[in-house]
């Protein structure tokens, strides 16, 4: 009998287009979060989690999502406890689901300058005229 290791991955990850040449159309989506919380846990090596803690709690937070069919969780919380060879993480949060996908149109634009400002990005100051 051959002995064999599996090793699943969960992950997501979001591409913002900022090339030139290339037309996207963005597209406006609601969002419902329920009240009740929902919880999800995953239990990995200390060892391993030493390495690489943030792996536990995405998994954590797949595992919550999984189970409930949400979307995303939103504000995760996340309780660590550490034994000596294992470690569980342990996540509650609200389950979140998109719903009402649409184009985006005029009335729109307003919404979209708000929410579209980049932290981070330095302002360069206009210059003044002097009379």
């Amino acid at each position: 009998m051959a002995c064999s290791s599996v090793s699943k991955i969960k992950t997501t990850d979001v591409d913002y287009i900022r090339k030139t040449g290339v037309i996207s159309h963005p597209i406006l989506a609601e969002v419902e979060i329920q009240n009740a919380k929902l919880s999800g846990q995953y239990i990995m090596r200390t060892a391993d989690y030493a390495i690489n803690p943030e792996y536990g709690k995405n998994m954590a937070i797949a595992h919550a999502i999984q189970q409930s069919g949400a979307d995303y969780l939103v504000h995760p919380m996340f309780e660590i406890i550490k034994k000596t060879t294992k470690t569980e993480n342990n996540v509650t949060g609200y389950p979140g689901k998109y719903k009402n996908f649409r184009n985006v149109t005029a009335a729109d634009s307003t919404v979209l300058q708000l929410g579209m400002v980049e932290v981070g990005v330095p302002v360069k100051p206009k210059k003044v005229r002097r009379r």
